[in-house]
Protein backbone atom coordinates (compact mmCIF):
# COMPACT_ATOMS: atom_id res chain seq x y z
CA UNK A 1 0.00 0.00 0.00
CA UNK A 2 0.94 3.33 -1.06
CA UNK A 3 1.92 6.15 1.88
CA UNK A 4 -1.48 8.15 0.86
CA UNK A 5 -1.38 12.36 1.63
CA UNK A 6 -4.57 12.34 4.46
CA UNK A 7 -5.43 15.94 3.22
CA UNK A 8 -7.40 14.58 -0.07
CA UNK A 9 -9.12 11.64 1.55
CA UNK A 10 -10.93 10.72 4.50
CA UNK A 11 -11.73 9.71 7.29
CA UNK A 12 -8.92 11.76 8.87
CA UNK A 13 -10.24 14.82 8.25
CA UNK A 14 -8.07 17.86 9.18
CA UNK A 15 -7.03 20.78 7.76
CA UNK A 16 -3.17 22.43 8.75
CA UNK A 17 -5.00 24.98 10.62
CA UNK A 18 -7.12 22.62 12.47
CA UNK A 19 -3.39 20.83 13.44
CA UNK A 20 -2.20 24.06 14.65
CA UNK A 21 -5.64 24.77 16.52
CA UNK A 22 -5.35 20.97 18.74
CA UNK A 23 -1.76 21.02 19.01
CA UNK A 24 -2.05 24.69 20.82
CA UNK A 25 -4.94 23.62 22.51
CA UNK A 26 -2.65 20.80 24.58
CA UNK A 27 0.19 23.22 24.86
CA UNK A 28 2.25 22.16 22.58
CA UNK A 29 5.19 25.21 21.27
CA UNK A 30 5.30 25.42 18.02
CA UNK A 31 8.21 26.44 15.91
CA UNK A 32 7.80 24.21 12.65
CA UNK A 33 7.05 25.31 8.90
CA UNK A 34 6.02 23.21 6.54
CA UNK A 35 9.16 21.65 5.26
CA UNK A 36 9.65 21.60 1.02
CA UNK A 37 8.18 17.98 0.33
CA UNK A 38 6.04 17.81 3.04
CA UNK A 39 2.98 16.48 0.84
CA UNK A 40 4.88 13.27 0.83
CA UNK A 41 6.41 12.12 3.95
CA UNK A 42 7.80 8.64 3.82
CA UNK A 43 6.24 6.09 6.64
CA UNK A 44 7.95 2.57 7.85
CA UNK A 45 7.01 0.22 10.66
CA UNK A 46 8.59 -2.83 12.29
CA UNK A 47 7.85 -5.22 15.21
CA UNK A 48 8.85 -4.74 17.99
CA UNK A 49 7.10 -7.58 20.03
CA UNK A 50 4.40 -9.71 18.70
CA UNK A 51 3.60 -13.64 18.66
CA UNK A 52 2.52 -13.51 15.32
CA UNK A 53 2.69 -10.36 13.37
CA UNK A 54 5.33 -9.06 10.08
CA UNK A 55 5.59 -6.12 8.94
CA UNK A 56 6.84 -5.72 5.18
CA UNK A 57 10.03 -3.53 4.63
CA UNK A 58 9.29 -1.88 1.90
CA UNK A 59 5.39 -0.98 2.34
CA UNK A 60 4.25 0.49 5.46
CA UNK A 61 1.99 -2.75 5.89
CA UNK A 62 1.98 -4.65 9.20
CA UNK A 63 -0.27 -8.10 9.41
CA UNK A 64 -1.47 -10.90 11.60
CA UNK A 65 -1.56 -8.39 14.61
CA UNK A 66 -3.48 -8.90 17.51
CA UNK A 67 -4.44 -6.53 20.75
CA UNK A 68 -1.25 -5.70 22.77
CA UNK A 69 1.09 -6.01 19.87
CA UNK A 70 3.96 -3.10 19.78
CA UNK A 71 5.36 -1.80 16.30
CA UNK A 72 7.79 0.99 15.66
CA UNK A 73 6.68 3.64 13.59
CA UNK A 74 9.66 5.54 11.71
CA UNK A 75 9.03 8.37 9.25
CA UNK A 76 10.48 11.29 7.63
CA UNK A 77 9.56 14.49 5.61
CA UNK A 78 7.77 15.70 8.75
CA UNK A 79 7.92 19.14 9.99
CA UNK A 80 10.65 19.74 12.88
CA UNK A 81 9.23 20.60 15.97
CA UNK A 82 9.33 20.07 19.65
CA UNK A 83 6.16 18.10 20.10
CA UNK A 84 5.28 18.23 16.80
CA UNK A 85 3.80 14.71 15.34
CA UNK A 86 0.85 13.03 16.60
CA UNK A 87 -0.30 8.76 15.62
CA UNK A 88 -3.29 7.48 16.05
CA UNK A 89 -4.90 4.07 15.16
CA UNK A 90 -8.03 4.21 13.62
CA UNK A 91 -10.70 2.14 11.05
CA UNK A 92 -11.37 4.13 8.06
CA UNK A 93 -14.65 3.89 7.18
CA UNK A 94 -15.69 7.19 5.66
CA UNK A 95 -19.49 7.12 6.70
CA UNK A 96 -18.69 6.99 10.88
CA UNK A 97 -19.17 9.68 12.94
CA UNK A 98 -16.91 12.28 13.87
CA UNK A 99 -16.29 14.39 17.07
CA UNK A 100 -15.15 17.76 16.73
CA UNK A 101 -12.38 19.67 19.02
CA UNK A 102 -10.43 22.82 18.72
CA UNK A 103 -11.48 23.26 14.70
CA UNK A 104 -11.01 19.45 13.95
CA UNK A 105 -13.22 16.69 13.18
CA UNK A 106 -11.67 13.46 14.34
CA UNK A 107 -13.55 10.18 13.17
CA UNK A 108 -15.07 8.37 16.66
CA UNK A 109 -13.43 5.34 15.75
CA UNK A 110 -9.43 6.86 16.13
CA UNK A 111 -7.41 5.97 19.67
CA UNK A 112 -6.44 9.14 21.52
CA UNK A 113 -3.99 11.29 20.00
CA UNK A 114 -0.23 9.88 21.26
CA UNK A 115 2.31 13.07 20.49
CA UNK A 116 5.82 12.16 19.79
CA UNK A 117 9.20 14.12 18.60
CA UNK A 118 9.53 15.40 15.18
CA UNK A 119 14.12 15.86 14.69
CA UNK A 120 15.33 18.87 13.25
CA UNK A 121 16.43 16.21 10.40
CA UNK A 122 12.56 16.02 9.88
CA UNK A 123 12.54 12.36 11.27
CA UNK A 124 10.41 10.58 14.03
CA UNK A 125 10.42 7.25 15.99
CA UNK A 126 8.47 5.90 18.02
CA UNK A 127 6.52 2.89 19.74
CA UNK A 128 2.63 2.06 19.51
CA UNK A 129 1.08 -0.21 21.33
CA UNK A 130 -2.34 -1.95 18.80
CA UNK A 131 -5.07 -2.01 19.74
CA UNK A 132 -7.81 -4.57 18.63
CA UNK A 133 -11.39 -4.22 19.23
CA UNK A 134 -13.05 -1.02 20.16
CA UNK A 135 -10.05 1.70 19.65
CA UNK A 136 -12.05 5.25 20.16
CA UNK A 137 -13.51 7.47 20.92
CA UNK A 138 -10.35 9.72 20.20
CA UNK A 139 -12.38 12.34 22.94
CA UNK A 140 -13.13 11.33 26.56
CA UNK A 141 -16.05 13.76 26.57
CA UNK A 142 -17.99 15.14 23.65
CA UNK A 143 -21.05 14.50 21.49
CA UNK A 144 -20.58 12.15 17.93
CA UNK A 145 -22.13 14.05 15.04
CA UNK A 146 -22.63 13.02 11.33
CA UNK A 147 -21.37 16.85 9.54
CA UNK A 148 -18.29 18.33 9.09
CA UNK A 149 -18.54 22.05 9.04
CA UNK A 150 -22.34 22.07 8.15
CA UNK A 151 -22.26 19.16 5.36
CA UNK A 152 -23.45 15.83 5.87
CA UNK A 153 -21.46 12.67 5.72
CA UNK A 154 -22.24 10.26 3.67
CA UNK A 155 -24.13 7.18 5.53
CA UNK A 156 -23.53 8.30 8.47
CA UNK A 157 -25.46 7.88 11.67
CA UNK A 158 -24.99 8.42 15.09
CA UNK A 159 -26.36 7.01 18.72
CA UNK A 160 -25.42 10.02 19.95
CA UNK A 161 -22.92 8.02 22.32
CA UNK A 162 -19.16 8.17 21.33
CA UNK A 163 -18.41 5.05 23.19
CA UNK A 164 -21.44 3.29 21.05
CA UNK A 165 -20.65 4.79 18.05
CA UNK A 166 -16.96 3.68 17.89
CA UNK A 167 -17.80 0.34 18.75
CA UNK A 168 -19.57 -0.05 15.62
CA UNK A 169 -16.38 0.82 14.00
CA UNK A 170 -13.52 -1.96 15.47
CA UNK A 171 -10.16 -2.63 14.54
CA UNK A 172 -10.65 -4.78 12.52
CA UNK A 173 -13.17 -3.50 10.65
CA UNK A 174 -16.33 -5.86 11.10
CA UNK A 175 -17.21 -8.39 8.26
CA UNK A 176 -19.57 -5.92 6.32
CA UNK A 177 -17.28 -2.96 6.40
CA UNK A 178 -14.09 -5.53 4.57
CA UNK A 179 -16.71 -6.36 1.87
CA UNK A 180 -16.86 -2.52 1.27
CA UNK A 181 -13.31 -2.16 1.19
CA UNK A 182 -12.51 -0.76 5.04
CA UNK A 183 -9.63 -1.45 6.60
CA UNK A 184 -7.73 0.01 10.26
CA UNK A 185 -4.92 2.33 9.85
CA UNK A 186 -2.38 3.98 11.86
CA UNK A 187 -2.05 7.35 10.86
CA UNK A 188 1.11 9.90 11.61
CA UNK A 189 0.24 13.22 11.72
CA UNK A 190 2.41 16.74 11.88
CA UNK A 191 1.47 20.42 12.67
CA UNK A 192 1.29 21.94 9.28
CA UNK A 193 -1.19 19.07 8.09
CA UNK A 194 0.94 16.76 6.29
CA UNK A 195 -0.60 13.00 7.26
CA UNK A 196 0.99 9.79 6.25
CA UNK A 197 -0.60 6.17 6.86
CA UNK A 198 -0.29 2.75 6.89
CA UNK A 199 -2.33 -0.19 7.27
CA UNK A 200 -2.72 -3.14 9.84
CA UNK A 201 -4.52 -6.17 9.92
CA UNK A 202 -5.05 -8.46 11.95
CA UNK A 203 -4.67 -12.24 12.40
CA UNK A 204 -7.34 -14.87 11.72
CA UNK A 205 -9.46 -15.65 14.54
CA UNK A 206 -8.60 -12.85 16.45
CA UNK A 207 -9.72 -12.29 20.44
CA UNK A 208 -11.57 -9.42 21.06
CA UNK A 209 -12.77 -8.29 24.58
CA UNK A 210 -15.71 -6.57 25.44
CA UNK A 211 -16.23 -4.93 28.31
CA UNK A 212 -18.78 -3.03 31.13
CA UNK A 213 -18.83 -1.50 33.86
CA UNK A 214 -20.98 -1.79 37.05
CA UNK A 215 -22.01 0.49 39.78
CA UNK A 216 -24.12 2.46 41.99
CA UNK A 217 -26.99 0.85 39.73
CA UNK A 218 -25.63 1.58 36.66
CA UNK A 219 -24.42 -0.54 34.15
CA UNK A 220 -22.57 0.73 30.65
CA UNK A 221 -19.35 1.51 29.15
CA UNK A 222 -19.80 4.90 30.41
CA UNK A 223 -21.41 5.33 33.89
CA UNK A 224 -21.25 7.81 36.57
CA UNK A 225 -21.18 7.34 40.34
CA UNK A 226 -20.54 9.22 43.82
CA UNK A 227 -17.20 8.64 46.08
CA UNK A 228 -16.84 5.97 47.41
CA UNK A 229 -19.08 4.05 45.14
CA UNK A 230 -17.54 0.45 44.28
CA UNK A 231 -17.55 -0.35 40.69
CA UNK A 232 -16.72 -3.59 38.46
CA UNK A 233 -15.62 -4.39 35.21
CA UNK A 234 -17.14 -7.34 33.49
CA UNK A 235 -14.76 -8.69 30.29
CA UNK A 236 -16.04 -11.27 27.93
CA UNK A 237 -13.99 -13.04 25.37
CA UNK A 238 -15.14 -12.40 21.71
CA UNK A 239 -13.72 -15.03 19.26
CA UNK A 240 -11.47 -17.33 21.58
CA UNK A 241 -11.61 -20.64 21.79
CA UNK A 242 -14.03 -23.17 23.81
CA UNK A 243 -11.41 -23.77 25.96
CA UNK A 244 -9.85 -20.86 26.03
CA UNK A 245 -7.68 -20.11 29.01
CA UNK A 246 -5.59 -17.41 30.48
CA UNK A 247 -5.93 -14.34 32.83
CA UNK A 248 -7.92 -11.07 32.20
CA UNK A 249 -6.04 -8.49 34.07
CA UNK A 250 -8.27 -5.17 35.08
CA UNK A 251 -6.42 -2.07 35.71
CA UNK A 252 -8.03 1.78 36.50
CA UNK A 253 -6.55 4.72 35.32
CA UNK A 254 -5.90 8.41 35.88
CA UNK A 255 -5.58 9.38 32.29
CA UNK A 256 -7.02 9.18 28.57
CA UNK A 257 -3.77 7.56 27.35
CA UNK A 258 -4.19 4.89 29.95
CA UNK A 259 -0.37 5.13 31.09
CA UNK A 260 -0.90 6.61 34.80
CA UNK A 261 -2.69 3.61 36.09
CA UNK A 262 -4.35 4.80 39.64
CA UNK A 263 -5.86 1.13 40.92
CA UNK A 264 -6.14 -2.46 40.50
CA UNK A 265 -9.18 -4.49 39.96
CA UNK A 266 -7.20 -7.91 39.89
CA UNK A 267 -6.75 -10.42 37.94
CA UNK A 268 -8.78 -13.40 36.68
CA UNK A 269 -8.62 -16.79 35.55
CA UNK A 270 -10.11 -17.56 32.35
CA UNK A 271 -12.08 -21.09 32.46
CA UNK A 272 -13.58 -22.48 28.77
CA UNK A 273 -13.42 -18.87 27.60
CA UNK A 274 -15.54 -17.47 30.77
CA UNK A 275 -13.94 -14.01 32.12
CA UNK A 276 -15.12 -13.64 35.85
CA UNK A 277 -15.60 -9.69 36.61
CA UNK A 278 -12.94 -8.03 37.87
CA UNK A 279 -12.39 -7.16 42.09
CA UNK A 280 -14.65 -3.57 43.22
CA UNK A 281 -12.84 -0.27 43.13
CA UNK A 282 -14.13 2.56 44.82
CA UNK A 283 -12.35 5.64 44.22
CA UNK A 284 -12.83 8.48 46.84
CA UNK A 285 -12.24 11.80 44.64
CA UNK A 286 -14.06 13.34 42.16
CA UNK A 287 -13.03 12.90 38.20
CA UNK A 288 -12.90 10.61 35.31
CA UNK A 289 -11.26 7.22 35.72
CA UNK A 290 -10.93 4.69 32.24
CA UNK A 291 -10.42 0.94 33.31
CA UNK A 292 -8.81 -1.44 30.74
CA UNK A 293 -9.39 -5.27 30.55
CA UNK A 294 -5.82 -7.21 28.84
CA UNK A 295 -6.02 -10.69 27.94
CA UNK A 296 -2.76 -12.98 28.63
CA UNK A 297 -4.02 -15.35 25.46
CA UNK A 298 -3.13 -19.20 25.87
CA UNK A 299 -1.55 -21.31 22.95
CA UNK A 300 -4.39 -20.55 20.67
CA UNK A 301 -5.61 -17.50 21.62
CA UNK A 302 -3.99 -14.21 21.23
CA UNK A 303 -3.82 -12.15 23.77
CA UNK A 304 -4.42 -8.16 23.74
CA UNK A 305 -5.82 -5.22 25.80
CA UNK A 306 -9.29 -3.83 25.29
CA UNK A 307 -9.50 0.15 24.45
CA UNK A 308 -8.59 2.92 26.57
CA UNK A 309 -11.70 5.07 26.48
CA UNK A 310 -14.08 2.31 26.13
CA UNK A 311 -14.74 2.31 29.59
CA UNK A 312 -14.62 5.30 31.30
CA UNK A 313 -16.24 5.87 34.81
CA UNK A 314 -16.81 9.55 36.57
CA UNK A 315 -16.52 10.19 40.26
CA UNK A 316 -18.59 13.15 40.96
CA UNK A 317 -20.84 14.33 43.32
CA UNK A 318 -21.26 13.73 47.15
CA UNK A 319 -20.80 9.98 48.46
CA UNK A 320 -20.09 7.51 52.02
CA UNK A 321 -16.66 6.65 51.51
CA UNK A 322 -15.80 4.02 53.98
CA UNK A 323 -16.03 0.65 53.10
CA UNK A 324 -18.85 -1.38 53.52
CA UNK A 325 -17.23 -4.13 56.11
CA UNK A 326 -15.91 -2.26 59.26
CA UNK A 327 -13.17 -3.83 61.86
CA UNK A 328 -14.51 -6.26 63.62
CA UNK A 329 -15.09 -5.61 67.73
CA UNK A 330 -14.55 -7.65 70.98
CA UNK A 331 -17.36 -7.47 74.04
CA UNK A 332 -16.40 -6.06 76.66
CA UNK A 333 -14.03 -3.50 75.14
CA UNK A 334 -13.49 0.02 73.62
CA UNK A 335 -14.76 0.75 70.05
CA UNK A 336 -14.22 3.67 67.81
CA UNK A 337 -14.47 4.29 63.81
CA UNK A 338 -14.68 7.74 61.83
CA UNK A 339 -17.44 6.99 59.41
CA UNK A 340 -16.08 9.26 56.52
CA UNK A 341 -17.68 10.74 52.94
CA UNK A 342 -16.52 13.15 49.94
CA UNK A 343 -18.01 16.00 48.61
CA UNK A 344 -20.24 18.75 48.78
CA UNK A 345 -20.47 21.29 51.97
CA UNK A 346 -19.07 20.12 55.22
CA UNK A 347 -19.83 19.50 57.91
CA UNK A 348 -21.40 15.88 57.12
CA UNK A 349 -24.43 14.88 59.45
CA UNK A 350 -24.47 11.21 60.32
CA UNK A 351 -27.90 9.06 61.21
CA UNK A 352 -28.62 5.62 61.48
CA UNK A 353 -31.83 4.93 59.43
CA UNK A 354 -31.89 0.81 59.53
CA UNK A 355 -30.60 -2.20 61.41
CA UNK A 356 -29.51 -2.91 64.92
CA UNK A 357 -25.79 -1.88 66.78
CA UNK A 358 -23.91 -3.84 68.77
CA UNK A 359 -24.98 -2.89 72.84
CA UNK A 360 -22.49 -0.37 73.66
CA UNK A 361 -21.77 1.39 70.19
CA UNK A 362 -23.68 4.43 69.41
CA UNK A 363 -23.54 6.53 66.34
CA UNK A 364 -22.77 10.30 66.62
CA UNK A 365 -24.30 12.68 64.56
CA UNK A 366 -20.28 13.87 63.39
CA UNK A 367 -19.79 9.73 62.37
CA UNK A 368 -17.90 8.61 64.93
CA UNK A 369 -19.28 5.71 65.50
CA UNK A 370 -17.83 4.47 69.01
CA UNK A 371 -18.77 2.95 72.69
CA UNK A 372 -18.03 0.22 74.78
CA UNK A 373 -19.08 -3.26 73.77
CA UNK A 374 -21.70 -4.17 76.76
CA UNK A 375 -21.38 -7.98 77.92
CA UNK A 376 -24.78 -8.85 76.95
CA UNK A 377 -23.98 -7.83 73.31
CA UNK A 378 -24.27 -11.53 71.15
CA UNK A 379 -21.40 -12.28 68.99
CA UNK A 380 -22.34 -12.22 65.16
CA UNK A 381 -22.57 -10.21 62.71
CA UNK A 382 -24.80 -6.98 62.80
CA UNK A 383 -26.19 -5.24 59.85
CA UNK A 384 -27.26 -1.64 59.63
CA UNK A 385 -27.30 0.90 57.34
CA UNK A 386 -26.17 4.92 58.17
CA UNK A 387 -27.67 8.04 56.09
CA UNK A 388 -25.27 11.02 55.74
CA UNK A 389 -26.03 14.32 54.35
CA UNK A 390 -24.21 17.90 53.57
CA UNK A 391 -24.43 21.06 55.26
CA UNK A 392 -27.31 23.10 54.08
CA UNK A 393 -26.93 26.96 53.88
CA UNK A 394 -28.53 29.38 51.22
CA UNK A 395 -26.22 28.97 49.24
CA UNK A 396 -25.74 25.38 49.32
CA UNK A 397 -28.85 22.66 49.02
CA UNK A 398 -28.42 19.19 50.60
CA UNK A 399 -27.28 16.32 49.54
CA UNK A 400 -27.64 12.79 50.81
CA UNK A 401 -26.10 9.48 50.96
CA UNK A 402 -26.50 6.09 51.97
CA UNK A 403 -24.82 2.97 53.17
CA UNK A 404 -25.29 -0.43 54.82
CA UNK A 405 -22.81 -1.81 56.83
CA UNK A 406 -21.46 -4.73 58.39
CA UNK A 407 -19.60 -5.47 61.71
CA UNK A 408 -18.65 -8.84 63.40
CA UNK A 409 -18.21 -8.83 66.94
CA UNK A 410 -16.62 -12.01 68.08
Amino acid sequence: MAVRNRRSRGPYRLAGRSILAIMATVGVELNGSPPAGASTPSLSFSIVSSATGSCESVEPVCSDLAGGDVISVSGSGYAPDDVSAFVEECNDDASQPVMSFAGIYLPVSCTPVLLTVVSASRTLSTNFTVIQGTTGPPLASGTPICTEGGTPIVGCTTSGNAATDAADYPCPPTPAQVDLGDTCELIVSDVTGVSASGTLSFVAGATVLSTSLSGGGGTGTHITVTPGTPVTDDATLLGASPGASGTVTYTVYGDSHCADPVASGGSAEVTDGSVPASNPVAPTADGTYYWMATYSGDSEDPGGPSGCLSEVETVAGFGIITPSVLPPATPRRGYEVFLQAAGGAVPYYWQLTGGELPAGLHLHQFGVLAGILKKTASPGTYTFTVRARTHRSPRTSEQTSTRTFTLTLG
